[in-house]
């Protein structure tokens, strides 16, 4: 009997044992969902960051964009270098991104560090649409940056004839100088921009501004042997004789690559043949230096006609005879 009592009291023990770690189990189970509940609860959400908005304004990602403005960050928001996301977005050519920017009013005219706009930034390459929708929100199609650099000299120096053509019709300045002295004509001529250089002439556009280096709109053509673009500042009454500050002209850059068409153009417009450049050289000398040949012809021959006639020897006059 005394063996039967103690079986039924280790079963009773180990009965309520049983229990009693149920019990326990079942009260964490409860328990541990509303710590983890209050654990989240406690945790801040975390800020949206500068970057996350930076980047996705340059890639494009306009849900991103949207959420994130929807998060409380600044529609003007810019990078490390100020340059605000309407400005990234515009770089990189993301028009949807920039009518959401422009529709959150953003700054159409923040300056980076550079003094760079938004305009500028799309100056390059941008769509229509992105330029259209700048100006229309007042874009400043004058503004400039700290090198004096202007949105229309940088349309002309990409070649960006639409944009030029935009900026044109806003009234943008086409003899706006840079801190060095140059113009968006210039500019194009630089690069062989033809289009932007007829667009610019058309516009009233002086093709005698000299930079700061003597360079001129025709030396730039010149300096890269450019046919079109010469013969199109020749016809405007480019001055054929400036100088750029190593002495040369547009004839001896012309002739030393061989260009005997621009030769006998910019002859025709009284280019000056005996102009030295600091190294005491005229046109002739350079075009022989470089074994331009066609040049160096059409040179000589210009000598030939403006060198003075030779005397012609007079038959001297016979003395009157003397009276007898």
């Amino acid at each position: 009997m005394l063996f039967f009592k103690k079986l039924r009291i280790n079963q009773i023990w180990q009965i309520w044992t049983r229990r009693a770690i149920c019990a326990f189990v079942l009260a964490a189970a409860v328990c541990c969902p509303a710590q983890k509940k209050k654990s989240a609860a406690a945790t801040p959400k975390q800020k949206p960051t500068t970057a996350e908005m930076t980047t996705a304004a340059s890639e494009g990602d306009l849900p991103m964009v949207q959420a994130l403005l929807a998060d409380g960050v600044s529609v003007d928001t810019k990078d490390k270098d100020g340059q605000t996301i309407l400005a990234l977005a515009c770089a990189a050519d993301h028009d949807d991104v920039v009518r959401v920017l422009i529709a959150k009013n953003a700054d159409v005219n923040a300056k980076d560090k550079t003094g760079a706009t938004p305009l500028m930034a799309a100056a390059a390459e941008a769509r229509p649409q992105i330029l259209s929708m700048l100006i229309a929100k007042g874009a400043d199609v004058n503004a400039a940056t700290k090198d004096g650099t202007t949105a229309l000299m940088i349309a002309a120096t990409k070649g960006n004839l639409y944009a030029a053509q935009v900026m044109v019709g806003k009234n943008a300045d086409v003899n706006a100088k840079s801190k060095i002295g140059r113009t968006a004509l210039m500019e194009a001529a630089a690069n062989g921009e033809l289009n932007v250089v007829q667009l610019l002439v058309s516009k009233n556009a002086d093709v005698n501004v000299a930079a700061k280096d003597g360079a001129t709109a025709l030396l730039d053509a010149a300096r890269r042997d450019d046919l079109n673009i010469g013969l199109v500042l020749v016809g405007k009454k480019a001055d054929v004789n400036a100088k750029n500050k190593e002495g040369e002209t547009a004839l001896m850059l012309y002739a030393e690559q061989n260009d005997a068409t621009l030769a006998r153009a910019l002859i025709a417009q009284k280019a000056d043949l005996t102009a030295k450049d600091k190294k005491g050289k005229n046109a002739l000398d350079r075009a022989a230096a470089h074994h331009a040949v066609e040049a160096s012809e059409v040179l000589v021959r210009a000598e030939e006609k403006t060198a003075p006639a030779a005397a012609t020897p007079t038959t001297p006059t016979p003395a009157p005879a003397a009276k007898k």
